[in-house]
């Protein structure tokens, strides 16, 4: 599972989700998160578990992940030569980028009502 770490850096960036917010979300530190991704340290099951819960994928789909599938299909389905255009699959992705928007946005209200609490 070398390559694992670079998986879950690409789902993590196709998801506009920070470093430092996914370490905040596992507990760990943003260095130790992104040795995670690097490779220089190995991530176990449990933790891989955690990552796809909180990427909202199923274990399978980070471990299957193929990067260069995902942009022959996105080069398929945008290119100039032979245009596909898939109208549908483009809404889907950008009310899906909104919802995440939104679950973010509730979890910081969420912070910082903790945090006006704790004062």
């Amino acid at each position: 599972m070398h390559d694992v770490g670079s998986k879950i850096k690409r789902l993590r960036e196709l998801k506009n989700i920070k470093q430092e917010d996914m370490a905040h979300r596992l507990g760990m530190s943003q260095p130790s998160y992104s040795r995670l991704e690097s490779g220089e340290t190995k991530v176990d099951l449990s933790k891989l578990e955690k990552i796809a819960q909180l990427m909202e994928l199923k274990l399978e789909e980070i471990l299957s992940f193929d990067e260069k599938q995902v942009f022959n299909i996105y080069n398929n389905t945008h290119s100039n030569n032979g245009y596909v255009n898939n109208n549908n699959q483009e809404v889907a992705f950008l009310k899906d980028q909104i919802l995440e928007k939104d679950r973010e946005i509730k979890r910081l209200w969420e912070q910082i009502e903790l945090l006006q609490k704790g004062k």
